[in-house]
C-alpha cells in the first residue's frame, strides 16, 4: 500500500460566526485526505499544549493518520479566526506557531525515507530543510498556494518532483506559461488550480486541463 507523508504545518481554523473549528494546515490536509483515498498516511509537524493542539492530535488519531513523529511543543498553536460576510470569508486574525521548530533529526529522516510521498507547502517554512527532505524521500511534492515568487520558485523548485500552485486569476495560456516555468527548474509534474475555471497539469511539456467537479466529503471539524 502506498504511504504518503504530510510535513509541514497545520492550523485550526476558527469560524465565529458559525461556532464550528476545523482542523487543517496543507500538510495536515493531504494526509488526512490521501489516508481517506485509502493510502497510508502519516504526520510529521509541530503542535501546542493547549486544547487547540489537542484538537489537531485527536482528529488525527480519530482518522488513523500514524503520529508517531510529531511533536508536542510548550505554546498555544497555530490558527485562523474567520468570519462570514455575506458568502465571503473574512479572515479575522491568525497566530501561526511553531514554524520553526521541527528540528528534523537522523530518526525523522529514516522516518521520510519510509513513505512513498512526503508532502509540504509554502506555509511549513520548510525550505532550508528541503533539500535534506527530499534525498530522503523517494518523492517530494510542495504546494505553494498562491504565496510565491520567480525568486521563491528558482530557490525551491529544483528539489521537487511535483509542485502545485494556485493562480485563480491567469488566463489558461498564462498557467501554461507558468508551469513551463516552473517545471524548468526540475518538477517533473506541475498542477495549478485554477478557482472555478477547474486546473491544469504540465507532465512531459504537454498540458492538460480539467472542469471542475461538485464533491461530497464528510466534515473534519468540531463545535465549541
Amino acid at each position: 500500500m502506498v504511504r504518503v507523508l504530510g510535513i509541514g504545518d497545520n492550523t485550526v481554523d476558527i469560524y465565529v460566526d458559525q461556532d464550528v473549528q476545523f482542523p487543517g494546515g496543507n500538510a495536515v490536509n493531504v494526509a488526512v485526505m490521501m489516508k481517506r483515498l485509502g493510502a497510508e498516511a502519516s504526520y510529521l509537524g509541530c503542535i501546542g499544549t493547549d486544547f487547540l493542539g489537542a484538537l489537531i492530535k485527536d482528529a488525527l488519531a480519530a482518522e488513523g493518520i500514524d503520529t508517531s513523529h510529531m511533536r508536542v511543543i510548550a505554546g498555544p498553536n497555530s490558527w485562523s479566526r474567520i468570519r462570514h460576510r455575506g458568502q465571503d470569508r473574512v479572515f479575522d486574525g491568525s497566530h501561526p506557531n511553531f514554524r520553526n521548530d521541527y528540528r528534523l533529526a537522523i530518526e525523522d529522516f529514516h522516518f521520510i525515507a519510509a513513505h512513498d510521498l512526503a508532502h509540504s507547502s509554502v506555509y511549513s517554512r520548510l525550505e532550508d530543510e528541503l533539500a535534506r527532505i527530499r534525498n530522503a524521500a523517494s518523492m517530494l511534492s510542495f504546494d505553494y498556494s498562491s504565496e510565491y515568487t520567480n525568486d521563491y520558485i528558482a530557490r525551491t523548485a529544483p528539489h521537487l518532483d511535483i509542485a502545485f500552485l494556485s493562480d485563480a486569476h491567469g488566463s489558461a495560456d498564462q498557467c501554461v506559461a507558468l508551469a513551463r516555468q516552473v517545471a524548468s527548474h526540475g518538477p517533473r509534474i506541475v498542477i495549478i488550480t485554477r478557482g472555478g475555471k477547474g486546473a491544469l497539469a504540465l507532465q512531459a511539456n504537454t498540458s492538460t486541463r480539467w472542469a471542475p467537479v461538485t464533491v461530497s466529503l464528510p466534515p473534519f471539524c468540531w463545535r465549541h
